[in-house]
């Protein structure tokens, strides 16, 4: 039976003031799945609609409505609801964007309140009695998303119970009931490909906000901020060379140039980067980026990667202190870091090297040590962030044992570059003198390293500009309403 469904990524990024509107993977993955299955599906991407204001993260807490709601995204979400007319809604949630699909479910409601309301992602995953209970949700879904969506739509279109779904918790007389857990899908090969096909006001979007690829789930280290363990395992799941450049295949047939590897650790095998690197030839202006570790990528492999259109890798560093490192299981060997730094230099590769700042028990000569380290190993774009517990890690764990966490959090600060977060031991004054210390150094090392970079390869970086300014420019081609 085939159903009307809009699934529905939140505006999180637009509401501060923010141009990034990368559609959800997710959700695409979930459509593709759901138009395999004869369903008719939509995908609002709500940070697509930008204000221009900037709204205070408290006007977004619970269950809002007032000023927030009339924010350009929610009145288009309310505009596509009456256009599409959706027998069942999704919704997915990162943390910090919850109380926003809250107030998007609060708008699914008014526009029809019967229409059952679905939400998915990592937050319910995290905390689905927590999320469930905020009445805003009639299922949230647990877990992996595309079977156990698609199992739920189909049970809800037909009037079956949603009893026999795996993988879903819902309200039942006031409880929340969970369901037997459903095992993570071992064959990502047999999963169709994400789908965009029914992306809404998608003129509207640039070709970089579609190009985002995951060709393998989970990862193998035990960082304790780090929720990837939780969502994932720590037992890497692996697509198929062949199956992943088939989806790039796709996308570069409608524009895409410009593609993002959401690997937490992509270059774990070596020999698969190389197969991946040689598919990559078939499209010599295409560009990536990927996420890996210093230890798991050396010259002679960053070359090959070059050469197959990586512009772009980024490392996780965290910390200059050993102290810090160790606490939250982080290894880091940090003279390897400044020879892989160096190498991806010589290859034309830039860097990003992601720190943290604020983790727990932290001090201000600490945090110094980390700016230190950045400096040493000077990559292209030091990318620092305010340490943020997510529930489900073990620092969440350790800090609510400890009080430092209300029992109803305010999730809408639970990001990484909030005010909010601070739990060192520097007072706020301090955290705050320190915090503008980095954002000057951040400022002056990404457009030294932008100068240094277009003086050491200049072909490079006139191929590379050639390549990813079109698809990072936004050029509307209908009117956006």
């Amino acid at each position: 039976m085939q159903v009307r469904i809009l699934l529905v990524d939140p505006p999180w990024y637009t509401l501060q003031g923010v141009n990034a509107a990368t559609v959800s993977l997710g959700l695409a993955a979930v459509a593709g799945v759901l138009e395999v299955r004869d369903h008719e599906v939509s995908i609002f991407n709500g940070d697509l609609y930008v204000s221009g204001e900037r709204r205070r993260e408290s006007t977004l807490t619970g269950n809002a409505v007032g000023p927030a709601v009339e924010h350009p995204a929610y009145q288009r979400l309310r505009e596509v609801l009456r256009e599409t007319r959706p027998e069942a809604v999704g919704i997915t949630s990162m943390t910090a964007e919850f109380p926003s699909a809250c107030v998007a479910a609060g708008i699914v409601r008014e526009e029809d309140a019967a229409v059952p309301i679905v939400v998915g992602g990592v937050h319910p995953t995290l905390v689905p009695e927590e999320v469930l209970s905020q009445r805003c949700f009639d299922y949230a879904v647990i877990g992996e998303g595309e079977e156990t969506a698609t199992a739920l739509f189909n049970v809800l279109a037909s009037g079956g119970n949603p009893e026999s779904v795996t993988g879903i918790a819902y309200l039942c007389k006031e409880a929340v009931v969970h369901n037997a857990k459903r095992p993570l899908i071992q064959d990502l090969d047999a999963l169709p490909l994400p789908s965009y096909r029914g992306l809404i006001d998608r003129q509207a979007h640039i070709p970089a906000e579609l190009g985002g690829v995951i060709s393998s789930r989970g990862c193998p280290y035990p960082c304790r901020y780090c929720a990837s363990k939780v969502l994932w395992t720590r037992r890497v799941r692996f697509r198929s060379v062949q199956r992943v450049l088939e989806e790039i295949t796709g996308l570069y047939r409608d524009g895409v140039r410009l593609f993002r590897l959401h690997d937490d650790t992509f270059t774990l095998r070596p020999e698969r980067v190389n197969d991946f690197c040689d598919g990559m030839q078939a499209f010599p202006d295409a560009r990536w980026s990927c996420d890996t570790r210093v230890d798991l990528l050396d010259e002679a492999l960053a070359r090959r990667m070059r050469a197959a259109g990586c512009y772009q890798v980024n490392v996780g560093i965290e910390s200059g202190s050993e102290r810090i490192r160790a606490m939250v299981a982080k290894k880091v060997d940090v003279a390897r870091a400044e020879k892989l730094v160096r190498a991806l230099k010589r290859c034309g590769i830039k860097v990003t090297a992601y720190f943290m700042a604020g983790f727990p028990t932290e001090t201000g000569p600490e945090l110094d040590e980390t700016l230190a380290l950045a400096r040493v190993l000077s990559p292209d774009t030091p990318l620092f962030s305010v340490f943020t517990p997510y529930p489900g890690t073990e620092l969440w764990d350790v800090l609510r044992r400890e009080g430092k966490l209300p029992e109803q959090p305010d999730y809408s600060t639970f990001h990484h570059h909030s005010a909010a977060m601070n739990f060192s031991a520097m007072d706020e004054a301090e955290f705050s003198e320190q915090m503008q210390a980095v954002g000057t150094y951040e400022t002056k090392q990404r457009r030294a390293a932008t100068l240094r970079y277009l003086l050491r390869h200049p072909l490079r970086f006139a191929t590379d500009r050639r390549v990813m300014r079109p698809q990072l420019t936004r050029c509307f081609s209908g009117e956006l309403r």
